[in-house]
């Protein structure tokens, strides 16, 4: 479409477009004529989401997950559950405060259905019991339904608070922001400042309440850890297996002490054997020369035997190396005892008779050296015995010390968590405080009146413009020229331009003989003439002729 065409259209009904938007734009003054004042209330409450006062062992500031919290904050601010509780309260206040209400009912809506099927005494008391125990009115019951009518013919129910009230959070801060409007500046103070101690009352609620079935269901799982740790320490107590470190060190220290002692009577024993031989060849070699022995050799070899011996119990008794080391310098030991023994027994010059003695006594003293070897053995074969019992349930010891191990370290954990949700459960709703108390606004609102008027009159305008625009489009009659050659698809010769022929001979038009003051009208009427003879020249130059009758 042509757009000069369309200006041309446009121009032409300027008059319509103008009073549409004067029209629209009066009918929006008219009925916002006893549009209301409203005055503005604000309150802010600190969350302690983002910031905290309070001096925390462990240091928790996720923002992420402030803004979630701020935002459930918000969403419970608006709940019905809130919104409910903030109209009991102010519908109670105009009940029993007839001369300072809020809202007044015309005699009209006095003498409303609605109105007379309430009986006031009553709801009072029906709407200081759904606020004393958090509970919200419901239209399935009859006698409620009513109730819930009363308030929206109050203008206190849910709807009408809602739109009027606007939470939010202050960017970048710690608080929320509560702001109401209403043609009565206390009624705007009662409402910002009611709606929080009612978000406080149900917020506490609700969070004590999942708090609560937190909190009983970890004591739940806690008693069972308690239950299942105690078992535990009980079964590693039935077994005996408490101290079998201690009870297998004990039994490896008392087999050294018991074979270090054997040693020393087998020592005995075989030096009163070796003794007991020189007695005998004393007595059958007696005046035989005294010889001199010397017995360090006898003394070292000793200790390198005890000091093999210690070291093999050291190892658990496992060691082979050490045993046949042991085994070695034992051998080495005896025979060096035996030999000297039979040096001994060269030297020796007693008499007779002390020899007898001396042989009596080395034969009783051998006899009970071995009977305490034997007890001794005994007792070190029962200790070893005993030690291999203790490894094996020194492995089972081991895998029950684990499990219960393994119990007691989730059982503390539990019980962190357990403190952790007490501790929480009883600061979460004391992070909330009312930093700015509403207050009755002095002054009104800016009225948005001059700005809904202007509104309409600009919509008037721009949708008058919208149709004339659309009802040109769809119109197909020819107009102008590029219309007509887009028509007959035949390329124009010349375009002749609209004039006035009214009180104008053609021809004096055409001959330019008509005398006119008006500028206007004489520029068009030449360019009339300049269009004519542009179509002549076309005509001439095209080397067509014009058949027809003369």
């Amino acid at each position: 479409m042509d757009f000069v065409y369309l200006l041309r259209v446009l121009m032409k009904r300027k008059w319509i477009i103008a009073a549409c938007a004067i029209i629209a734009a009066g009918i929006a003054w008219y009925f916002t004529k006893d549009e209301p004042q409203q005055y503005r209330s604000i309150s802010q409450v600190s969350t302690g989401f983002t910031t905290n006062d309070v001096i925390n062992v462990k240091e928790d500031n996720n923002f992420f997950e402030a803004d979630t919290k701020f935002n459930n904050a918000i969403v419970t601010f608006t709940s019905p559950t809130v919104m409910s509780l903030l109209s009991y309260s102010i519908v109670l206040h105009d009940l029993e405060n007839p001369s300072q209400a809020f809202r007044l009912l015309t005699d009209e809506q006095k003498k409303s259905p609605v109105y007379q099927a309430v009986n006031l005494n009553e709801a009072k008391n029906v709407f200081s019991e759904k606020l004393n125990s958090m509970s919200v009115l419901t239209s399935y019951k009859p006698q409620e339904k009513k109730l819930l009518e009363f308030l929206k013919l109050y203008g206190y129910d849910y709807n009408s608070i809602a739109s009027s009230l606007n939470v939010y959070r202050l960017e970048r801060t710690d608080y929320i922001q509560i702001d109401y409007r209403s043609e009565n500046p206390e009624l705007s103070a009662f409402v910002v400042n009611n709606v929080f101690k009612a978000f406080v009352r149900y917020y506490r609620f609700i969070r004590n309440e999942r708090s609560e079935e937190s909190i009983d269901t970890l004591k739940s799982l806690l008693e069972k850890k308690s239950q299942d740790r105690a078992q535990k320490n009980q079964a590693i107590a039935s077994t005996g297996l408490l101290n079998i470190t201690d009870a297998s060190k004990s039994s490896f220290d008392l087999i050294s002490t018991l074979q270090q002692t054997l040693d020393d009577e087998q020592d005995k024993l075989t030096t009163n054997q070796i003794a007991l031989t020189s007695v005998n060849n004393q007595l059958a070699a007696l005046g035989a020369p005294v010889q001199t022995v010397d017995n360090s050799e006898v003394l070292d070899l000793k200790r390198q035997m005890n000091a093999a011996n210690q070291a093999y119990l050291n190892s658990g008794s496992t060691d082979q190396n050490l045993l046949n080391q042991y085994n070695n310098l034992k051998a080495q030991y005896q025979n060096k005892i035996k030999s000297v023994g039979s040096n001994l027994g060269t030297s020796s010059s007693l008499d007779k008779s002390t020899l007898l003695q001396r042989k009596s006594d080395l034969e009783v003293n051998i006899d009970a050296e071995k009977i305490h070897i034997a007890s001794l053995q005994g007792k070190i074969n029962q200790l070893q015995g005993n030690v291999n019992t203790q490894a094996t349930k020194s492995a089972n010891a081991q895998s029950l010390s684990k499990d219960a191990d393994l119990s007691d370290k989730e059982y503390l954990d539990l019980l962190e968590k357990y403190n952790d949700a007490v501790d929480q459960s009883n600061a979460l709703v004391n992070n909330f405080h009312q930093i700015l108390v509403g207050q009755p606004a002095i002054e009104p609102e800016p009225s948005k009146r001059f700005l809904i008027v202007g509104m309409a009159g600009m919509a008037a305008f721009v949708c008058t413009i919208l149709i004339i625009v659309f009802v040109t489009y769809l119109d197909s009659s020819i107009k102008t020229p590029a219309i007509f050659s887009r028509v007959v698809s035949l390329k124009l010769l010349t375009m002749i331009n609209f004039t006035s022929l009214k009180n104008k001979d053609l021809s004096q038009v055409v001959a330019n003989t008509i005398t006119t003051e008006d500028a206007v009208e004489k520029r068009r009427d030449n360019k009339f003439r300049e269009s004519l003879r542009k179509l002549r020249y076309e005509i001439e130059n095209s080397g067509k002729k014009i058949g027809g009758n003369r």
